[in-house]
Order: C-alpha cells, then structure tokens, then sequence
C-alpha cells in the first residue's frame, strides 16, 4: 500500500506540475493546457512526464486496491481462527449488534462468532478483542 500511496502522490504531483508550468493556473484553461501537453503543444518532455505520471495513478490505484483487499482478506481469517479457537463454526466480518447513542448506526466493525445452539459473540473486527 506504501508503493501505492507514493505512486499516486508523485504521480499527482508531478502532473500537476506539468499543467501549472505550462500554463493551467487558471481553472478556465486546465483542461485546454492538458489537451496541449497531451498533444504536445509544450514539447515532448512534458508530453511524457503527463503521460508517465497518468500511467502512475493508474498503477497506484491498482496497488491500493490489491493492499486493501490483501488486509480485508487477512482481517477475515484472522476472525475465522479466533471464532474456531473459543468453539464457535463460524466467523463473519460485518456491522456489530450494537447501536451508537441516538444514531442507529452500527457502533463498530465487528467479527460475529456463531454456532448451533450458542448465543452470537463479537469481537472488534479491526483489532479482534472484546468490545
């Protein structure tokens, strides 16, 4: 996720910089000042820092989406061990039981424990201890 934060970041920098020097101060004339360093109007220097830092957001959103679900995957069977461990069948990352005051919302991430014939257990779901 590191790679692909610095990835977007320097990307975003970087074509922002070409489209600020060449002209796109001003928010009326971004999207022609783009349109000219893409066709290369400014030289083929900046023309391929745009398209390089293009190509880089493009990666990094790749790679944040891959750490994402890589993490999302590992929380999951983290609760998966943790519910077999106290005896439950089951583990399953999703909203807890219980309500934060006066919204009705769910008050947390929660790795619900359940089993035939046992009452449900939650555990916070983003560091596995009792609530």
């Amino acid at each position: 996720m590191i790679a692909g934060a610095a990835l977007f970041f320097g990307g975003m920098l970087t074509f922002m910089a070409v489209t600020f020097g060449s002209g796109g101060w001003s928010k009326s004339r971004q999207f022609r000042v783009i349109g000219e360093v893409m066709s290369g109007k400014h030289g083929r220097r900046r023309k391929r820092a745009a398209t390089g830092a293009l190509i880089a957001l493009g990666v990094s959103v790749v790679l944040l989406v891959v750490g994402i679900s890589l993490k999302d995957r590992a929380r999951a069977e983290r609760c998966r061990t943790q519910c077999l461990a106290a005896g439950y069948q089951r583990g399953t990352i999703g909203p807890s039981a219980a309500q934060q005051p006066g919204t009705g919302k769910a008050g947390f991430l929660a790795c619900t424990c359940t089993a035939a014939g046992k009452s449900p257990l939650e555990w916070r779901a983003d560091t596995l201890t009792a609530p």
